[in-house]
């Protein structure tokens, strides 16, 4: 048969798309809904830009002043100075304490911490009714906020008896985070992550700042916490409030494990949570692990028609540990092999559920699958190394 020359892939990048891509990276929420926000971006990179040509709307979270929050970004001229008198071991500690304005010492913070933080932890005013001060020079007064939200007039005075001052909290608030929360994505490694402390006073604009600021792809969780099993009266109204929460956002979502905790610490900790019996520990030669998961895939979705690559017989010989695969129409049996085949699947017109493993990574890595045998039945369990670990 002749050979047939190897095929090459004419088709040039999308260089458009890979440029959207890298925007997205760098700034965050810039783009939304396939639009580009054009003056966020010149806010951002202190330029002019021209008014958009269409005025498209776009989803977002917009208050009085948020164009002014942002200058808060520029450069600080102060710096930080060590405190040797209160210090221990200065030249060879591991850790620092900075005291100062949060803004300015975030701002000083860029240039020798960028990508190297990995987890913030913010605990922010929860602005929960007293009128909110911030001293940031971009903060706004009464006067202020009414006169961009267009209810004075060119000489100051109100333009309706009945003025309305329900949103400058929030605006105050939401422009004294911006910048702050701005400045500490900077400082996130690449799998890096940010937690924020918050009540339900701000925790809805709290998420939509946080989707602008670090897109809402990278949001990972909201951690819901009680702090007050009693409850206590927050309002003139309706039910008391017993619980808090915690936003949970990472710089590249993509780069973010599991979140995993110590099953013994836990359970000293939260008996009445973890009070369960643990795994059977047991032992090979690379060390313990737990068996808790069947080798198959428990979601019917996956199946010989959406990936048929996962669908196959597995053979294993119980005396030599050597295992082998096949087609999953293939009749052959090998001597001294059990065969097993992926469960069978209850939707119409399939027969399989998939493996949750490749022949090859099967193959390669068997050492890392136990294989049962019972009154002749063959079953695969995946191994866990982590052993004391849960995810939480």
């Amino acid at each position: 048969m002749e050979e047939q020359p190897e095929r090459v892939d004419l088709s040039t990048l999308d260089i458009a798309a890979e440029n959207r891509e890298a925007l997205a990276v760098l700034f965050p929420g810039i783009l939304a809904d396939g639009v580009l926000d054009a003056t966020r971006l010149g806010e951002m990179l202190d330029v002019e830009v021209t008014a958009p040509a269409d005025g498209r709307e776009r989803f977002g979270l917009m208050w009085a002043d948020k164009h002014e929050a942002l200058k808060a970004l520029g450069p600080s001229r102060g710096t930080l100075v060590p405190d040797l008198g209160k210090s221990i071991n200065f030249d060879m500690a591991r850790n620092v304490f900075i005291d100062g304005d949060n803004l300015e010492v975030l701002n000083l913070m860029q240039k020798a911490y960028n990508d190297k933080v990995k987890l913030i932890y913010i605990d922010p005013p929860y602005n929960t009714g007293n009128d909110f001060v911030y001293n940031d020079d971009f903060s706004d007064g009464l006067s202020n906020y009414l006169e961009y939200t267009g209810q004075l007039d060119e000489e100051g005075n109100r333009t309706s008896a009945s003025v309305d001052t329900s949103g400058r909290r929030h605006s105050r608030w939401l422009s004294m985070m911006f910048p702050r929360l701005h400045l500490a994505r900077n400082l996130l490694t690449q799998d890096g992550v940010l937690a924020v402390s918050i009540d339900a006073n701000e925790v809805a604009h709290l998420r939509c700042l946080l989707d602008e600021v670090f897109g809402g792809e990278n949001y990972l969780n909201t951690i819901t916490w009680v702090s007050n099993l009693k409850g206590r009266q927050i309002s003139d109204g309706g039910a008391v409030g017993t619980h808090e929460y915690v936003l949970i956002y990472a710089r590249n979502g993509a780069n973010v494990d599991q979140f995993r905790g110590n099953l013994d610490e836990l359970k000293a900790m939260m008996p009445s949570v973890y009070k369960g019996p643990g795994y059977k520990v047991k032992h090979d030669d690379k060390g313990p692990y737990v068996t808790k998961n069947q080798l198959h895939n428990t979601n019917s979705k996956f199946n010989e028609a959406t990936a048929p690559t996962m669908v196959f017989r597995v053979h294993f010989n119980p005396e030599t540990e050597e295992v082998r695969v096949t087609d999953i129409d293939e009749e052959t049996t090998f001597p001294g092999f059990l065969m097993t085949m992926p469960h069978s699947n209850s939707r119409p017109n399939l027969s399989w559920h998939a493996w949750r493993w490749s022949r090859a990574k099967i193959l390669e890595e068997s050492d890392e699958l136990e294989f049962e045998v019972k009154s002749g039945e063959l079953r695969i369990w995946t191994k866990i190394r982590d052993v004391a670990g849960i995810a939480i």
